[in-house]
C-alpha cells in the first residue's frame, strides 16, 4: 500500500525515516537548552511558534524530505501554520500527564477545519513511555462533539476530550518511533497517548500544515497566529497575512 493510500483509508502513516542519526543528535541537544531556557514544567504544557526564532526548530520543520512526505498526502501547496513541542515527562518526575482522545481540528480555527501534522521524534517514543495512539480510519468520522476530561494531567489546551461512547478506544494503534522518524496524522484523526510511565523523556515535535485556501480564523482562544508561512507550492487566496522566512545568522 503506497502512502497516498494508505492516509486516504486510515488516516495516517509511520514510521517514516526522514532525520539521521547525527541531524536528531544535534536537534535533540539544541532542544536540551531549550528545556533548561524554559523550565520543565513550561516544556511540558507545550512550546508553541517558536520556528521564527530558533534555526534548528525551521530546519526541522521545513526540510525537504519532510516537506516531500507531506505533500505526497496533502498535496503540493503547503503553509507551515505552526509548530508545537509535546515533551511527556515521567510520572514520578512531574506527576500524571497524559493527551485526551481528540481531533485536532476542532480547536484550531480552521475554515474549512483541514489540516495534517506531522510528528518528529526528538527522543525514542514507545508505549512505556507515552506514545500516541491513532484510532484507524477515524478522520472519515467528520466533526465530533467534543466535552471536557475529567481527569487532572490532561495536556490539551482547554481540557478537551472525546467521549469513548464515540469510538471504538481498543482499536487504537501505538505510534512507536524511534528518534528522527515521523508520523503523519489527519486533522480529523481521533488520537490521544497515555502517561509516561518509564523513566525516560518522550518528545517530540509536531508541525502543522495547511493548504493555502484554508482560512486561519482569529479567536479568543487563539491556536495559530495569522502570520503563516508558504514552504511549498503557490498560494493563490492569501487569506492570511504572510509571513516571509526567517534568516539565521547560523
Amino acid at each position: 500500500m503506497d502512502l497516498n493510500t494508505q492516509f486516504d483509508q486510515q488516516g495516517y502513516v509511520f514510521p517514516l525515516d526522514i532525520f539521521s542519526e547525527a541531524q536528531i543528535h544535534a536537534c535533540r541537544r539544541a532542544f536540551d537548552e531549550l528545556e533548561q531556557e524554559f523550565g520543565k514544567e513550561h516544556t511540558q504544557k507545550g512550546i508553541m511558534a517558536k520556528e521564527q526564532e530558533y534555526a534548528f526548530i525551521w530546519k526541522l520543520a521545513t526540510d525537504k524530505r519532510l516537506l516531500d512526505a507531506v505533500a505526497s498526502v496533502y498535496g503540493n501547496d503547503l503553509v507551515l501554520a505552526g509548530t508545537h513541542f509535546f515533551c511527556k515527562y515521567p510520572v514520578a518526575e512531574l506527576g500524571t500527564a497524559y493527551v485526551a482522545w481528540h481531533q485536532d481540528v476542532t480547536y484550531w480555527n480552521l475554515d474549512p477545519p483541514q489540516a495534517i501534522s506531522a510528528w518528529i521524534a526528538i527522543d525514542d517514543v514507545d508505549e512505556e513511555n507515552g506514545a500516541m495512539l491513532f484510532v484507524p480510519g477515524s478522520h472519515r468520522h467528520g466533526i465530533l462533539e467534543h466535552g471536557k476530561s475529567d481527569q487532572h494531567g490532561n495536556l490539551l489546551s482547554i481540557n478537551q476530550a472525546l467521549d469513548e461512547g464515540l469510538f471504538n478506544p481498543t482499536e487504537a494503534v501505538t505510534v512507536n518511533l524511534k528518534a528522527g522518524q515521523v508520523s503523519l496524522h489527519d486533522g480529523m484523526l481521533i488520537h490521544g497517548s497515555h502517561p509516561n510511565h518509564s523513566s525516560r523523556r518522550r518528545c517530540g515535535m509536531t508541525v502543522r500544515f495547511i493548504r493555502p485556501d484554508v482560512r486561519i480564523v482569529p479567536k479568543d482562544n487563539q491556536v495559530f497566529t495569522q502570520n503563516a508561512v508558504l514552504v511549498r507550492g503557490k498560494d493563490q487566496f492569501h487569506f492570511q497575512h504572510r509571513t516571509p522566512a526567517p534568516t539565521f545568522d547560523h
